[in-house]
């Protein structure tokens, strides 16, 4: 038998347990109090967090404007609403036990003002925020000025060097933590560098220990942990991580097993789907208009974009060597290519519809007028997204490229899967989703409340 030592994350002496955060509702104040009254560490999802009314019902975004400008700033207003609800759900529940945390993907639309709109109104209910997906330079300036840690998630030794030097080290009191999320195994965005091969899992255990080698480098006391984060399923299977010297404090979030609790959203509607995966259908891609690599379980609305994605094809806006057959106005392609659109239109792909990358792909008019609703539909939820073009950074609200077909209504699709119906949305799994099916522990149906799965979780199961 292991000991498992309690650390200090965000200020709070804890159990080494972080609920892995998990957005558009699905990580939310319910799933963190629980996680927090079991003496562990829960995470509140800041990214499209669900409103609540005084005696504790959802309240639907409404996002009524007729202008992306306009709807976005409707978007940031509930969504700062949406994160106080919910933290202070979960501190109740909580009953200042453990400690909590918020989780903000940095690209997020808006996210710096999200999320001083919420810190300003948590104080004392609120530890930490932890932020990833992007280079979040400025998360210590922010969550310092109200007194709370912060703890980045990082993917590499380098990465955090960076932060550090750019920003952090003004704020060395506030790390809470540093968060390796391995971009192998996790589950939703990870960070796979294009120097990474996703193929090819590169040892967690030496890129921990690269990073506690950075944190001394920067003189950082041991006493702030490493999060482990991705392929996290059981402690047992950490054991002869702790008390090593080279790690320092060390503790480990854990985001794909709470999808199966009594407290999660996802377990009454994902069940049946999360107790047949195969090892197989979980998957790392590319089709997130974030443009981050990300891994989800394979459903209808995935296998139905990776078969879109498949009919892409090279086209020309006037003829040209190489391309001289025309298929539509100004569109003009190869001859072998005809061939493949004949094939892709007689399947019932018959709208043609362009990418920004001089190629087009080929959509059901089901799918067409799909797409055409959320592009109307957009609230401007990322900062910039490859497939509505938006861009809070421009003065015209857009990139200047074209809506890519290739990806997809981020929040749309996640909303869906979790309010909806999950075939028709995005459902993201760490890599290990698949040990539901093959885990004992969840024998003729067992699901089990966080505070089960924290107490068997500690032993070893």
């Amino acid at each position: 038998m292991f000991t498992v030592p309690e650390v200090k994350i965000a200020g709070k002496t804890v159990l080494p347990i972080v609920e892995g955060g998990k957005g558009i509702a699905v990580s939310n104040g319910n799933t963190a109090g629980a996680f927090a009254a079991a003496g562990a560490v829960g995470t509140v999802s800041g990214i499209c967090p669900d409103m609540l009314s005084k005696d504790g019902q959802i309240i639907p975004y409404t996002i009524d404007a007729q202008d992306r400008p306009t709807k976005h700033r409707q978007f940031v207003e509930q969504s700062i609403k949406g994160g106080i609800d919910q933290i202070n759900l979960a501190y109740d529940i909580s009953g200042g036990k453990g400690a909590l945390l918020l989780n903000i993907l940095w690209e997020m639309g808006s996210s710096q003002e999200i999320m001083a709109g919420v810190l300003s109104q948590v104080k004392g209910k609120l530890d930490g925020v932890v932020c990833g997906a992007g280079m979040p330079f400025k998360l210590a300036e922010i969550t310092s000025a109200f007194g709370i840690y912060y703890l980045p998630i990082v993917s590499s030794a380098r990465a955090f060097n960076a932060l550090w030097a750019r920003g952090y080290k003004k704020y060395p009191e506030y790390l809470g933590g540093v968060v390796y999320e391995d971009p192998w195994f996790a589950g939703g965005h990870d960070g796979m560098s294009n120097n990474d091969n996703p193929d090819f899992p590169q040892d967690p255990y030496k890129k921990v220990v690269d990073i506690r080698a950075a944190m001394r480098n920067a003189g950082i006391s041991d006493e702030v942990p490493v999060i482990m984060a991705g392929g996290v399923w059981s402690l047992k299977d950490f054991s002869s991580w702790f008390n090593d010297e080279n790690l320092g404090s060390i503790a480990f979030q854990i985001g794909t097993r709470p999808l199966l609790t009594k407290e999660s959203t996802t377990s009454n509607t994902w069940y049946k789907r999360i107790m047949s995966l195969q090892k197989e259908d979980i998957i790392g891609q590319y089709l997130s208009p974030t443009g981050f690599y990300s891994r989800a379980m394979r459903n209808d609305f995935v296998n139905n974009m990776l078969v879109r994605n498949a009919t892409e094809i090279a086209y020309r806006e006037k003829p040209e060597e190489g391309f001289t057959v025309s298929l539509a106005e100004n569109i003009y392609v190869s001859e072998s290519d005809k061939a493949k659109a004949e094939k892709y239109q007689h399947q019932g792909r018959s709208i043609i519809v362009r990418t920004p990358d001089s190629t087009v792909v080929f959509v059901t008019p089901e799918e067409q007028s799909q797409i055409k609703s959320e592009l109307k539909n957009c609230k401007g939820c990322l900062s910039q997204c490859r497939f509505s073009a938006w861009s809070q950074h421009s003065e015209t609200g857009t990139t200047g490229k074209l809506s890519d077909p290739r990806t997809f209504c981020i929040q749309r699709a996640l909303d869906e899967a979790v309010h909806g119906n999950p075939e028709n949305g995005v459902m993201f799994s760490g890599a290990n989703g698949y040990r539901f099916a093959t885990d004992s522990y969840y024998a003729d149906g067992f699901i089990p409340s966080i505070s089960e799965l924290v107490k068997d979780i500690l032993s070893g199961k």
